[in-house]
């Protein structure tokens, strides 16, 4: 499936493709974690992509960390210590790319 989307004040339609099963694994595995989003993109882009993967709020709820509520949108890092606050010991990251983290 292709989702189009546009996001408030840009006029260009944005589109995403989920992966296959990605909905059946993100829904099997939320019963075993407490799931958060945390990207590097914009908070609108972020919540529409969300939105998309969970519409009724059942995986992420309000878990949503874009860019714009990083303390300092080049690292990563202090943010991520304000949403763990015991470490990442038991933090599992899910990314297409191994070099930012």
């Amino acid at each position: 499936d292709v989702y189009g989307f546009t996001l408030y004040g840009h006029p260009c339609l944005y589109h995403c493709r989920l992966r296959p099963y990605a909905r059946d694994f993100l829904s099997s595995i939320s019963h075993l974690f407490e799931m958060h989003v945390f990207t590097m993109a914009t908070k609108d882009y972020a919540h529409a992509v969300t939105q998309m993967l969970d519409p009724e709020k059942k995986l992420f709820s309000d878990r949503v960390i874009s860019r714009d509520e990083c303390f300092d949108p080049c690292s990563k890092v202090p943010r991520l210590r304000s949403v763990f606050p015991c470490g990442d010991e038991m933090v599992a990251i899910i990314d297409d790319r191994e070099d930012v983290w």
